[in-house]
């Protein structure tokens, strides 16, 4: 059977060929997207579920994080209001691995810290043809995918129906522009207007078509403004009114909070880049490309927040209402430049080998860069007063003096630094695949085997400058401004004075500099080496496939060395190694060509990211927070299992399936959060600790319909969506001796999400799409004990989408992203977090575009 790019067949091929000439007055939009999911998940064998690209526009999605969103299954894990990672059935990103074109996608994770998560927020989503989520794995596939794979697929100019050329420009708008610029540094923040460009072009050559080439370029700058509204921690209390916590028997139900804080952002998002591919396909019976990506962003944020916090002598306290006694006051500025690169290089060639075999090969390189600067000021006062509050709705306290905390007299220096974080991260891979008689429509015996090698290098480096305690604020702040948030007037400092004062230099702490300079600093390197074999038999009704994945993998971590909490000169060096022998059972039985069952099982791994093994502390004194690492950490073991129907209705043009889900992962690997009290002040500790055994079962549903015209000709331009997953799990380990059992894992949506859509088609490109979705609570972190936890609560979005085809060759469209303008909540407490931890105020966004395509 010929093989043409990405892995099509050649009788595939020409059915979306067909499809897209007879139907090419319909077949646009979300309509097109729908029928390429239903023949995505069809054709495979693996429980795996597709975005296809919008062939002359998108949904209202940032990033492609954003997007993933809209999968049966997938939840987006968000920085504030924008998609960074991906959550496949409610399990941790870090699970995830993320491969371009089936090749390991390097990572730094999030702020260059060293985790597996890919953040996929500079990554564009113009030059893919599709983005598939893998629920159920195959030995062919990596085995750190122990919550699922998610794989991109660049734009072929093989592919069927792909333009020639696809030019967009757009202008976007956010609503919440209402924290003043007057601090900000970097480029100009008071626009609510950004702009968009996007262009590629495909094309094949030569006097039989044997060359393609496909080029893409992007560019984007998007403005915005948040406003967090917090008040972080709860103080439980007893009869006695002394400190207490909810598990204790003599939790009294009352409760304080630990501060309030209002922090103010202004921010800059830019990202660019290109993409190019080369491809060469002779005859049928040969493929061979070059591809080559190269995306950055640059993201320029000032934040100025004020806080009241240290809390004592509590009087009057109910549920939500009560006077307390502030200690502590302060107020901060931070910058922060996060610059993120992402560049690749692959080579793949797939070649027929006799009448049934297939040979594939690819190799590649991939780099990802972080590099941010983030100065940072702050001054502390001791008011010694009193704060009278109600936590109904965020409201604002009532301060004792007010003038006090707007006087620069009473405050001082405290914790201000400069640094810089450079982390880098490169993965160098190849692979050799050999399959014979094991292709989607072949029948009988086949197998496949197959090689695949990783060297992955990451290594972090920061330099820090911290300054001395104790200067004034005289002569570094601003007048009394309002600016959204708790607090009816605030004093903030005067950025451009303070870092331009010549007296800075000579308040630098040299030992404390060269501490926090080299603590945290390490170098990691991980190579994994793997082997697989397959065994598939099929009928006309029956697909079985079944194998083993041996996996080796070694690291060696050089970190700094600390010793009863003094950094030593020699940094301190760790290394380890484990080979796991991995089976993979797979069986497709087709009842009728419309209604079939898949089950699966399988065994993966969730290997410790790099940070966890190679920090040694992490103290941030701006949200008094400690990270610790844990060298001697093990990998996580899953046991997977899968059962599932699909039925497939109105042509293939409708899908409805349904899958059950369950995995035991032992030695699960969890980030656990207590508060401890150092020097008067609570800190939130974080440790990263090994659990005894997780057990995580699950449901999903989807159904899509891209036409309802088989009920009646007049819906036959009416299509519609929806999908919906729940989850439960269960998890066990222990912390400081004590073995502790909880019903939530982190990133979970343990009663429900979905997702629901219903679109109008026009003809001829013009559409009006309504989609809706939820993602169910989650909990972002673990705490030691339940009531320490914080929970990221249901939350709602609605997106809008109106296209108009002008002519054939040019579409309009307005985009509405969270059109109901639905804010962001954090909990905390007993209860599953019954108690408002943190707000987030981040409006809505629009786009209009132009889109001309040839």
């Amino acid at each position: 059977m010929a093989i043409l790019a990405g892995g099509l067949t050649a009788a595939h091929a020409a059915e979306a060929s067909d499809a897209a000439s007879v139907d090419e007055v319909i077949v646009t939009g979300s309509v097109l997207r729908s029928r390429a999911e239903i023949n995505s998940r069809l054709e495979s064998v693996a429980v795996v579920d597709t975005l296809s690209r919008d062939d002359i526009g998108a949904l209202p999605d940032v990033t492609v994080a954003d997007s993933l969103r809209r999968i049966v299954g997938v939840t987006t894990v968000y920085n504030d209001d924008i998609g960074q990672f991906a959550s496949i059935r409610g399990l941790h990103p870090d699970f995830i691995p993320v491969t371009m074109d089936g090749l390991t996608l390097a990572t730094t994770g999030d702020l260059g810290e060293g985790t597996r998560k890919s953040n996929l927020q500079v990554l564009p989503g113009e030059a893919l043809s599709q983005v598939q989520a893998y629920k159920t794995m195959s030995p062919d596939m990596d085995a750190g995918a122990l919550g699922g794979l998610i794989n991109l697929v660049p734009v072929s100019a093989y592919d069927p129906g792909v333009a020639q050329l696809l030019a967009t420009v757009s202008a976007s708008y956010s609503s919440y522009m209402d924290v003043p610029d007057v601090n900000s540094w970097g480029n100009s923040k008071s626009s609510p207007w950004g702009g968009e460009a996007n262009v590629m072009a495909s094309r094949l050559f030569g006097s039989q078509d044997q060359f393609g080439v496909t080029v893409s370029g992007f560019w984007s700058r998007r403005p915005r403004t948040q406003t967090n509204w917090a008040v972080v921690n709860r103080t439980y209390y007893n009869n006695a009114m002394g400190t207490t916590n909810p598990e204790a028997g003599d939790w009294n139900g009352l409760t304080s909070p630990t501060n309030f804080t209002s922090h103010n952002y202004t921010n800059l998002f830019s990202k660019w880049g290109g993409t190019a591919r080369f491809e060469y396909k002779p005859t049928d019976r040969l493929y061979a490309s070059l591809f080559g990506f190269a995306y950055y962003s640059d993201e320029q944020e000032t934040r100025n927040s004020n806080r009241v916090y240290g809390f004592d002598q509590p009087q009057d306290i109910t549920e939500t209402t009560g006077s307390l006694r502030a200690k502590s006051a302060d107020t901060q500025w931070r910058y922060n430049t996060f610059e993120r690169d992402q560049r690749g290089l692959q080579g793949k060639v797939v070649a027929a080998i006799g009448d049934r075999g297939e040979l594939k090969a690819a190799g590649g390189w991939s780099y990802a860069r972080f590099l941010s600067y983030r100065p940072f000021v702050s001054f502390i006062a001791t008011p010694n007063r009193r704060v009278t509050y109600d936590l109904t709705d965020f409201q604002s306290p009532v301060l004792d003096d007010p003038g006090f905390y707007l006087d620069p007299a009473n405050y001082k220096m405290t914790g201000t630094y400069q640094d810089w974080r450079h982390t880098i991260a490169e993965t160098w891979e190849g692979r050799a695949d050999y399959g014979f008689n094991n292709k989607r429509d072949d029948r009988g015996f086949g197998f496949a085997v197959g090689v695949n090698y990783r060297d992955m290098d990451l290594g972090r480096d920061i330099t820090s400058i911290n300054y001395k305690n104790g200067r004034g604020m005289a002569g570094y702040a601003l007048e009394p401004l309002s600016a959204p948030g708790f607090f009816d007037q605030v004093l903030w400092i005067d950025a451009d004075t303070f870092w331009k004062d010549p007296v800075l230099p000579s308040l630098e702490d040299g030992a404390a500099s060269a501490n926090a300079s080299r603590r945290n600093d390490y170098q990691y390197r991980e190579k994994v080496s793997a082997a697989y074999a397959n065994l598939s038999y099929a009928t006309d009704q029956l697909n079985l496939q079944g194998g083993l994945r041996l996996d080796h993998t070694s690291f060696d971590a050089t970190m700094a060395s600390v010793q009863d909490g003094v950094l030593q000169a020699a940094p301190a060096h760790k290394s380890n190694k484990d080979t796991h022998v991995l089976p993979y059972v797979t069986a497709v039985y087709s009842f009728t060509p419309s209604l079939r069952l898949k089950a699966a099982f399988s065994q993966t791994l969730g290997r410790p990211n790099p940070e966890t093994i190679a920090t040694v502390e992490e103290v941030d004194t701006t949200d008094f927070t400690i990270t610790r690492g844990n060298p001697d950490i093990q990998p996580r073991r899953s046991a997977n299992f899968d059962l599932g129907g699909e039925y497939y209705f109105n042509n293939n043009q409708g899908m409805v399936t349904l899958t059950a889900f369950y995995k035991e992962i032992k030695d699960d690997i969890l980030e656990i959060s207590s508060i401890e009290t150092i020097d008067g002040q609570d800190w939130q500790i974080t440790e990263p600790v090994n659990g005894d055994t997780t057990k995580y079962k699950g449901v999903e549903f989807s159904a899509t319909n891209s036409s309802f015209g088989n009920i009646h000709p007049l819906l036959g331009n009416v299509g519609a969506s929806i999908n919906a997953m729940w989850v439960n799990s269960d998890i066990a380990y222990r912390y400081k001796g004590q073995r502790r059992v909880r019903h939530n894992v982190q990133f979970q949506a343990p009663n429900f999400g979905g997702n629901a859509a219903v679109w109008y088609a026009f003809g001829k490109g013009s559409e009006v799409r309504l989609a809706y979705n939820r993602t169910g609570r989650y909990i972002e972190e673990l705490g030691a004990g339940p009531w320490q936890d914080i929970v990221d609560p249901p939350y709602d979005t609605v997106d809008l989408t109106v296209k108009w085809a002008v002519t054939p060759n040019w579409l309009v469209s307005l985009d509405g992203r969270n059109i109901l303008d639905k804010d962001r909540l954090k909990t905390t407490g007993p209860d599953g977090g019954k108690y408002d931890r943190a707000l987030l105020e981040t409006g809505s966004s629009w786009f209009v575009r132009l889109t001309y395509r040839q």
